[in-house]
């Protein structure tokens, strides 16, 4: 398989590192420590693969007791380089990165209901599914709404009180009748 974009990011380790890096930046020991299953080399090993592939970029290099720390970014137009590959993947390409995508989720989830003790209401774990009639404008409102009500959301630090929370999203056309 190419080592296009899109398949740089299915691989579940990369796509975790991924997720990691969205709506801020981190360091490498960061990264590690919100990845805790990760060998270290293994991290390593993905972020190098990440960097060259132009899926992360370094944001800033610090002097930390004589050694460069790196911090962790994801390049600004990342969502479309891989919007556009998509577009033009073969559709085997299109199908294994959706699936992919869906068994990152399925993992976040078996970690959580993995734990000694949950409260699905109380810890907010939810999921809805909607068929819904829209012109390409109204969707095109939805979509920025939530883009918006996402961002504002992205800008949130750790904190007291705060939870980390996936949050995913996916729009699927119905097929076409008839033709």
């Amino acid at each position: 398989m190419k080592d296009t974009l899109s398949n740089i990011l299915l691989h579940p380790v990369r796509m975790r590192i991924i997720q990691a890096l969205i709506g801020g930046e981190s360091t490498a020991q960061q990264i590690g420590d919100a990845l805790p299953e990760v060998p270290q080399a293994t991290l390593y090993r993905h972020l190098s693969k990440l960097l060259s592939a132009g899926a992360i970029a370094v944001r800033e290099e610090r002097q930390v007791r004589g050694a460069v720390e790196k911090v962790y970014g994801l390049p600004n137009d990342l969502d479309d380089n891989v919007s556009s590959e998509m577009e033009t993947a073969p559709k085997e390409s299109q199908f294994k990165f959706i699936f992919m995508y869906m068994m990152n989720l399925l993992g976040e989830f078996e970690r959580y209901i993995g734990q000694e003790t949950i409260n699905m209401k109380e810890d907010g774990l939810g999921f809805r599914r909607a068929s819904v009639y829209a012109t390409n404008e109204e969707y095109g409102e939805y979509v920025q709404t939530c883009s918006e009500a996402m961002h504002m959301l992205l800008e949130n630090k750790p904190a007291p009180g705060r939870t980390l929370r996936t949050i995913a999203s996916m729009a699927i056309p119905q097929a076409k009748q008839g033709k």
